[in-house]
């Protein structure tokens, strides 16, 4: 159930950022092999080398012993490797055996690798690599990072017979991957690599179903180990092919294809030498982080960890060996400027750009920990293939000092031509003037939950969801997907149309009735009219199938027309692109290379200045010429969720948990108190049609109807009977309808009827209206439970409220605001709260209370849901995990799950649980975790979220979500875990 780990490395003096991924499928066991460090090295020397006999470099003697992992006999080669794995110097070795190696090396990083000397030994695998480095004093390093492992060489046996092998071309049918048996093998474990993305396997048969034709032109490799049932590693394989009806010239173009993970620079430019990978450090340099096998733990901020660059390897010659630095050490700042991150690590990409666009030459400073110590050390920019340094130019840093071009080309971006494809279509049966017309994926949506909207010429809709857009006609709905990566195969999916992605972040129908598609990875716009041309707007050398990653600029979140037609995109990096209405030309005006900060809104005043409110760094305005902050008393901290005009000329800015802040077209500024909102985090801001402010929440729809009669706390009005499930957007149409989408899909109303009561206060109203409605026969659900005596206690607007039949009581004094996931009433009458952030709270029947996982900070505390076996035992799926309360004792149940985010309890004591981050199911019998999804007919099919459940009988059935783009409708399977006996797999419930 292992995980495989993987790793990014980025060559730090690649222009082009060419990037390679490695992912250790297994590592042969040896007695005599250290175990790998509880914490990061120290980076400390391990000998001093004498001088060598070519002048600045060091003669070394390297005492290794090379085994391999069965019996046998393998001539065998020595190497020393460089940074880019040229041999530096070489010995041979008639068998396995201890040797002295002796060699004259200059400064920097080499790898040492023992290999099979000729095609005679080729039964066995080249060693694990060992890297050391040597500093300009000739100090020796012995380097620990996560696939380079000091101790002996060991060389793996090979597995033979695989097939596909030699690059054949597969068969039409979806490819079968075949090895043969390994005496000893009690499963066979590997991952499968092609333009289609990767996928893992774990099989105690000698076979694996890919799934899926292999498209023409598509390369795909293989990996297979064989593993005993203690896990030593037996034997290892590899094969690759190409997908069928691949023509011959493309075959042999494939057959001579060879590359390095990091390519040469162009000549001249500017580098530091060494590899980057992304990492983080404990704010507290003496405290040196927890390093697991794979490279280390990741922690977030709250936790007290920063970002850092972490230094792999260190070319010779280069201006990082001048430097001084040492593999293992990690850069936090540059010049006292933290390094750019994403997502509280290192952004590696960002961090090469920065050293790309310094002047060769320039003296930089840089922070380093070297743990227990910081370190401050001075480098120069140097040039690749040229002098290591050259003089400062004059001026220099007053050119670095001032502010970049307020408009620049955006680099990197092209429009193209895309095919609109082959998108399906459904049709819509509802009566299209209907008070209220339902939509949901039965109807041919994408996915239910829909957050955008567009209103589209001659009446109709455009709907944007994280799985694709769904354009409606008024009479048909047809769905267009583009590529998306998929959690549960890790596959990248290829979609029905030219869009960049299936991800709909935003959409804008612009003055010229053309719909802009905004995507995380890129923009799509579709032309007014029938025949419409598709054009996207995308960097041609970054995508979602790209080697090089994302581009953060094309991660848009917003789009945005201006009064002059000027179309605004604002993106991740708080990247802001402005498209000239004219000659179509993108220009960047703004970007600061974060990707925790992000464009959440766009709006225009009558003078013609755009505003943006951008998440962790506030509100910005640009008036043609110059991007600035803008501050005062109406914005509170940088967590800005959304931004609006109003039709006064007010602009108000969503301040996170702070409220809403006004600033009046005279100067004077506003303040909305979090209390008068409906929920605390206001996630949207817009105008209808009025020019009234709409304030969405997940929770709610509050109106500012500052005109209407009545001010003060009427001022503020909220739909009236609108009960939602996670509200993603509103949108006032042009006939003065509203269309609302929520979790379970969307809908219209002619009209929207308000009413000065708070959602809050109208959630609480209908939970105690239908308790004492129903009561003492009340209906349990995930917001309401059952005490032992017969006492109800039900969830509303985060507060905990119980009733006797006679009365209610708060229970919120004692609990406070909490976000609740899940009631449950256990066999004894104890009612347990699951909480996102709060732990699992139990309320016993004699009144008295318990705490379990109660750290906010930490990722055990969110908990999704309980369930209890029939011995009393209860299980919680957290965020951390499965965690248990058993004979009083709560406790961690060891496994490598994440986010398990719904669990359930069979009849024999099995305790059944979804993982959310790969989209998998397991059965737990008290011993063992079992996968009993992922290889059976179900395997790389997504989950419905939370329909893991019981039937009458004992059986347990699992939903899987419609595919519109497919055809496909929402199909239900069903595990036999009522009988006795072997599970076996689902099979289909018609």
């Amino acid at each position: 159930m292992a995980k495989p780990s993987h790793y990014t490395c980025l060559a730090l003096s690649s222009a082009c950022l060419f990037a390679c991924a490695i992912a250790r499928i297994g590592h042969a066991a040896d007695a005599n092999q250290p175990a790998p460090p509880a914490t990061r090295p120290t980076g400390e020397p391990v000998a001093q080398l004498a001088a060598g006999t070519a002048p600045g470099t060091f003669h070394l003697v390297f005492h290794g012993n090379a085994r391999l992992a069965g019996a046998g006999h393998c001539a065998l080669d020595v190497s020393v490797l460089d940074a880019r794995f040229s041999d530096l110097a070489a010995m041979k070795l008639d068998d396995a055996k201890a040797f002295d190696l002796e060699a004259d090396l200059p400064p920097g990083s080499c790898y040492l690798v023992v290999s099979p000397a000729d095609k005679k030994s080729a039964d066995y695998w080249p060693s694990d690599r060992q890297q050391i480095y040597i500093d300009k004093h000739g100090r020796l390093y012995q380097m620990h990072d996560g696939w380079s492992k000091p101790g002996p060489f060991v060389l793996d046996r090979k597995m033979k017979g695989l097939s596909p092998d030699g690059r054949e071309v597969a068969a039409a049918q979806p490819p079968v991957l075949k090895w043969p048996a390994v005496v000893g093998a009690t499963h066979y474990r590997g991952d499968y690599f092609g333009d289609d993305g990767q996928k893992w396997f774990d099989v105690d048969e000698t076979q694996f179903v890919i799934g899926g034709g292999i498209p023409a032109g598509a390369w795909c490799m293989w990996r297979i180990s064989a593993l005993d049932a203690g896990g030593k590693l037996l034997a290892r394989g590899e094969a690759n092919f190409i997908g069928h009806g691949t023509d011959k010239a493309t075959v042999e173009k494939m057959l001579q294809a060879t590359g390095a993970c990091a390519v040469d620079p162009p000549q001249g430019q500017p580098y530091l030498g060494f590899q980057p990978l992304l990492t983080q450090v404990p704010k507290d340099p003496k405290t040196p982080p927890d390093n697991d096998e794979s490279g280390g733990l990741v922690h977030d901020a709250a936790a007290g960890f920063i970002p850092g660059i972490l230094v792999a390897v260190v070319r010779q010659g280069s201006p990082a060996v001048d430097a001084e630095l040492v593999p293992d050490d990690v850069i936090i700042a540059i010049d006292g400027e933290p390094v750019p991150s994403e997502f509280n690590l290192g952004d590696t990409r960002a961090f090469v750009s920065q050293i790309s666009a310094m002047e060769v030459g320039r003296k930089v400073s840089l922070t380093v920990r070297r743990f227990p110590r910081e370190l401050t050390l001075q480098a120069t920019i140097g040039t690749f293939g040229g002098a290591a340094t050259r003089p400062a130019p004059a001026g220099a840093d007053a050119v670095r000092d001032a502010p970049p071009p307020v408009a620049k080309p955006a680099a990197g971006l092209q429009w193209r031509e895309a095919n609109s494809g082959s998108p399906a279509v459904f049709p819509f049966k509802a009566d299209a003037h209907a008070p209220v017309v339902p939509l949901t994926s039965k109807d041919g949506l994408a996915a239910d939950s829909v957050t955008v909207f567009a209103e589209l010429p001659k009446g109709g809709m455009a709907f944007g969801t994280r799985g694709g857009l769904s354009i409606w006609d008024g009479a048909e709905i047809r769905t267009y997907t583009g590529p998306s990566f998929s959690a549960v195969s890790r596959n990248v999916m290829r979609g029905n149309s030219g869009l960049p992605s299936s991800s709909i972040q935003d959409l804008l129908c612009d003055s010229r009735g053309r719909l802009w598609v905004a995507t995380d990875s890129g923009v799509c716009r579709i032309d007014a009219g029938k025949a419409g041309a598709w054009h996207v707007l995308a960097n041609v050398d970054r995508g979602p199938l790209s080697h090089r990653g994302m581009d953060s600029t094309m991660d848009v979140q917003k789009v945005f027309e201006a009064s002059d037609g000027t179309v605004v995109l604002g993106s991740r990096d708080a990247a802001i692109t402005i498209i000239d209405p004219k000659t179509d030309t993108p220009r960047l005006i703004h970007r600061d290379q974060d990707m925790n900060h992000w464009v959440t809104g766009i709006a225009d005043d009558s003078r013609h200045r755009l505003w943006f409110s951008v998440m962790g760094v506030g509100v910005l305005r640009y008036d043609g010429t110059r991007i600035e902050q803008v501050n005062g008393p109406w914005i509170k901290g940088t967590a800005a969720r959304g931004l609006a005009i109003d039709g006064k000329g007010t602009v108000w800015v969503s301040n996170g948990t702070d409220g809403l802040g006004g600033l009046r077209s005279d100067g004077t500024t506003e303040i909305v108190a979090p209390e008068a909102l409906p929920d605390e985090f206001i996630e949207r801001l817009t105008v209808d049609r009025k020019g009234r402010l709409l304030a969405i929440s997940f929770k709610g729809l509050a109106v500012y109807a500052a005109d209407e009669p009545g001010r003060g706390d009427k001022a503020w009005q909220y739909p009236d009977g609108m009960d939602v499930q996670f509200l993603g957007s509103v949108l006032n149409a042009s006939d003065d309808s509203w269309w609302i989408g929520d979790e379970s899909g969307v809908s219209r109303r002619t009209q929207l009827k308000l009413t000065s009561i708070n959602p809050r206060a109208q959630a609480v109203d209908r939970l105690k209206r239908e308790i004492e409605r129903t009561y003492p026969k009340i209906a349990m659900n995930s917001r309401t439970a059952v005490e032992a005596k017969g006492i109800v206690v039900g969830i509303a607007d985060g507060r905990v409220l119980r009733f006797d039949g006679r009365k209610w009581e708060d229970l919120s004094a004692k609990l406070a605001h909490i976000d609740v996931y899940q009631l449950f009433a256990d066999s004894k009458g104890t009612i347990w709260i699951a909480t996102g952030g709060a732990g699992l709270i139990g309320l016993d029947p004699s009144g008295a209370m318990r705490r379990f996982n109660n750290e906010p900070d930490h990722a055990k505390s969110v908990i999704y849901c309980v369930a209890e076996t029939p011995d009393g035992t209860l299980y919680a799926g957290t965020q951390h995990g499965v965690y248990r309360l058993r004979a009083g004792n709560w406790e961690h149940v060891e496994s490598d799950l994440f986010q398990v985010g719904r669990v359930l309890a069979d009849r024999h004591g099995r305790v059944w649980m979804t993982e959310i981050t790969y989209g998998k199911v397991y059965v737990y019998d008290g011993n063992t975790f079992h996968e009993v999804k992922e290889q059976s007919a179900i395997g790389d099919e997504p989950l419905a979220p939370g329909t893991l459940r019981l039937d009458a009988d004992g059986n347990v059935l699992i939903d899987l979500p419609p595919r519109p783009a497919d055809k496909l409708p929402k199909r239900t399977f069903k595990w036999n875990a009522a009988a006795d006996g072997k599970i076996g797999p689902p099979v289909e419930v018609k």
